[in-house]
This record gives C-alpha cells, structure tokens and sequence, in this order.
C-alpha cells in the first residue's frame, strides 16, 4: 500500500502542485515533513493498537523495506519499533495479553 504523493494531494486539494508547495511553504514546511509526521504519527499507533508486524507496518506506511521503516522509527523516536511496543505494552500494564 501506497501513501499518496504530491501531485495526488494537491488534485484532492483542487490545487497545483505550485500552489500546494508554495503554501505549505508559507507554513515553513514541506509534502515530505508533513509526510514524514503522519507517518511517524500512524506507526506508533500501528505499534500501540495492533498486532500487526514490523513488516507490515512497514509496508502500510509505504516503505521501501522493514530495515528502512526501522531507521526511519529510530530517527524520529530514538528506539527501534520493536522496543517502541514493549515500552508501550509495559506502560500500559501488561500490553496485548491485557487487551479485551
């Protein structure tokens, strides 16, 4: 699964593409940091919320690969994901085998 990109933003935004850069740089940012948030934002809650595997987050997320995903987690987090989810299921007193 693909994340959209620019240009499928921007028609959904019944912008250009020009228009869409030039106002997301008004917000002093760019597509790809507000890329980068959603993805950093949905992986945690894929790690928090569900079983599914770092492969598969992985690829939800359109990765090019786990090990990339993983880099990528660790970059904006400072922990692996799989150590991201133990922190979490810990916190929450007891992770997945206390969820209903």
């Amino acid at each position: 699964a693909e994340l959209p990109g620019l240009e499928a933003v921007a028609h959904l935004l019944n912008q250009s593409v020009s228009t869409l850069r030039r106002n997301l740089l008004r917000e002093d940012t760019s597509f790809q940091a507000v890329m980068d948030r959603l993805r950093m934002q949905r992986s945690k809650e894929l790690l928090a919320e569900t079983e599914l595997t770092i492969d598969d987050i992985a690829d939800i997320l359109g990765f090019s690969a786990p090990s990339v995903f993983s880099r990528a987690f660790k970059g904006w987090t400072g922990y692996p994901p799989s150590k991201y989810r133990l922190t979490i299921a810990m916190e929450a007193g007891g992770g997945a085998s206390s969820r209903q």
